[in-house]
């Protein structure tokens, strides 16, 4: 047998109400492995990704297409665990499906299995490391590129410790982990990582603070290369919109899905109207304090929220696990 979709159905921006003129396409979808997937000697696939390529850059862009399917086996554990992708694909309408069968109709009928009180833990994850990343790229562009323009005039052959302020190398024996030194006006973390060897942390990339500044202007330079559009929008405008606006939609969809068991798509009007606003760079105003903004909602998620919602505290595992056998006999016409 070979392998078979399932189910497969628009998402992303255009399966949330987000999209504008410049969206690429998002697929999804569930498959059953094939007979060779299953019993050959190669591993397992859990993905089967059929993406489309088009434009050039590290993103997607219109005329991409990004199209990935999720084996039965995987989607039943990633549905159980609460990965939002999963539980939104119970939820999609009919015009955003692509394809159905009757195995997935029954899955269908069986979704409240997957749904738990605990199911919140990866959408408040996502929007919290979402909320990070919409500061944390901007800073981190700003700062490499600030230490590039300071290192223009310095010797290649100078070691960084050269350039250290407020800390002397020759005491740093008991230095703690929070040990802070101030290099060309920016203070950076100096730390002993497991080895007991000092390293010097640079927006996430550590360097042997003895190194040659050639090596280290060479390294930043490089990284910074690797930075792409989003980045630079943070760098400039002081946040990355997108993982702001995939902040708040996880936020939007747990709450909802805390209350009633269910997840609106497209999202409800006023809710699509405040993405917009995000995607347009008009939010989070100067006078928002993101981060306070953020976590007061997340905070309601993981107390009220919790406390006052119907669903179990845990997905049926066992359940899930009968299903996802019956599934496979069905499939391949053996017996348990």
């Amino acid at each position: 047998m070979e392998r078979r979709i399932l189910f497969e159905c628009i998402t992303g921006s255009h399966l949330f109400g987000t999209n504008n003129e410049n969206s690429d396409e998002d697929y999804m979808g569930v498959f059953m492995s094939s007979f060779d997937d299953l019993f050959g000697i190669g591993k397992i696939p859990d993905e089967w990704d059929m993406s489309v390529k088009k434009s050039d850059g590290p993103r997607n862009s219109l005329g991409d297409v990004d199209r990935k399917l999720f084996s039965l086996k995987r989607f039943f554990k990633l549905a159980a665990q609460g990965q939002p992708a999963a539980l939104e694909t119970f939820f999609v309408p009919k015009d955003k499906i692509i394809s159905t069968s009757p195995d997935w109709e029954h899955i269908l009928a069986n979704k409240e299995l997957f749904f738990s009180k605990e199911a919140i833990l990866p959408f408040v994850g996502f929007a919290r490391s979402q909320a990070n990343r919409a500061v944390l790229k901007g800073e981190h562009l700003n700062l490499l590129n600030h230490l590039i323009r300071a290192l223009a005039d310095v010797a290649g052959k100078d070691t960084i410790s050269s350039y250290f302020r407020g800390a002397v190398l020759a005491k740093t024996e008991g230095i703690k982990e929070e040990g802070q030194v101030e290099l060309f006006g920016k203070k950076l973390r100096l730390f002993k990582n497991e080895h007991g060897f000092l390293q010097l942390d640079i927006a996430g990339h550590f360097y042997d603070p003895g190194s040659k500044i050639k090596m280290l202007r060479l390294s930043l330079a490089s990284f910074v290369e690797r930075y792409g559009d989003r980045s630079k929008t943070a760098a400039a405008n002081g946040y990355d919109f997108d993982s702001v606006l995939h902040c708040f939609r996880m936020i939007f969809e747990a709450t909802e899905f805390l209350a009633t068991g269910k997840i609106s798509l497209p999202r409800p009007p006023d809710e699509v109207e405040f993405l917009m606003k995000i995607k347009r760079k008009e939010y989070p105003t100067p006078d928002v304090d993101l981060f306070s903004a953020i976590d007061s909602k997340v905070r309601y998620l993981e107390t009220e929220g919790v406390a006052n919602s119907q669903l179990p505290l845990k997905a049926d595992w066992v359940a899930i696990s009968k299903l996802c056998v019956e599934m496979h006999v069905r499939a391949f016409g053996c017996r348990s």
